[in-house]
């Protein structure tokens, strides 16, 4: 977006090409990665358990509808919002993505919980006031997760399911 905004200030007409043509550019790689990668394990079957137990579920992602949609065809029947990176104006760490969610949702912050893989999931839900927990599935290491100050850490989304039991939450 910075290109093209620069190449429209020097008058060049290649500017929505170029911008076009990355967009294309990073979308195929985005897909072949996400072909080659699949979902976090345990990832599927929390989204399944959770569902199940009636908790509202948000996917947020910087990642594409396509790309999350190649690892997972099922994403939209998964969870109550899905909101890849096409559908809002500003992605995580910025606020505005996860606030969105909270408001389709219709759930306060203060009833929500970010579980995320990156120090920026966790800048994200902080800076709403949710509950914040990192699992180091993701490609970060613990000090940049530690460094987020997140309110929990696992070694896995899969560890979820038995911190809920353990921690006496109510179905909802």
């Amino acid at each position: 977006e910075a290109v093209r905004a620069q190449l429209g200030q020097t008058g060049d007409p290649g500017g929505g090409d170029f911008h076009r043509e990355a967009h294309a550019s990073i979308l195929a790689l985005e897909i072949d990665c996400a072909r080659r990668g699949g979902m976090l394990p345990g990832a599927l079957e929390v989204l399944q358990a959770l569902r199940q137990q009636g908790f509202k579920l948000g996917v947020v992602t910087r990642n594409s509808a396509s790309a999350v949609r190649t690892i997972c065809s099922a994403i939209d029947t998964l969870c109550d919002v899905f909101l890849p990176r096409e559908v809002v104006r500003f992605v995580k760490p910025h606020p505005e993505h996860l606030q969105r969610a909270l408001d389709q949702l219709h759930i306060p912050a203060q009833q929500a919980v970010m579980v995320g893989d990156g120090p920026i999931d966790i800048t994200a839900g902080k800076a709403l006031g949710l509950k914040t927990v990192a699992v180091l599935t993701g490609g970060d290491r613990l000090e940049s997760l530690l460094a987020s100050q997140p309110d929990l850490i696992l070694d896995s989304v899969a560890d979820l399911l038995p911190r809920l039991a353990e921690s006496g939450v109510p179905e909802r």
